[in-house]
């Protein structure tokens, strides 16, 4: 009888560790599908992050070439101003702009 019953304990204890297991199992793969799902939103974090770096650098780029165009302008007006043929009209620094971000959207 005394071995009944210790075989008996021993069973459900084997039982109980079985379905703690089972229980952390779960568990486990419940914290794999967060730790997923939080890498996958830090990836798109870091993808929006980059893609701002990029537009940033290129707003930059394109200002530095306005500023250029610009300059180059002014400096061909004030040329043109000085020829005998007197002064010449002035292109809108806006059309300027307007040319060179159609021409990087081409």
């Amino acid at each position: 009888v005394l071995q009944y019953i210790l075989r008996t304990s021993l069973e459900t204890q084997k039982l109980d560790l079985m379905a703690e297991v089972s229980d952390l199992k779960i568990k486990l793969v419940g914290m794999e599908k967060e730790q997923s799902e939080y890498e996958e939103k830090q990836n798109k974090a870091e993808s929006v992050v980059n893609l701002i770096s990029e537009l940033q650098e290129q707003m930059c780029r394109l200002q530095l070439e306005i500023n250029s165009r610009i300059q180059e302008r002014k400096s061909q007006d004030r040329k043109s101003n000085v020829t005998p043929n007197g002064p010449q009209p002035r292109v809108k620094t806006k059309a300027i702009v307007h040319k060179l971000l159609k021409l990087k959207v081409e």
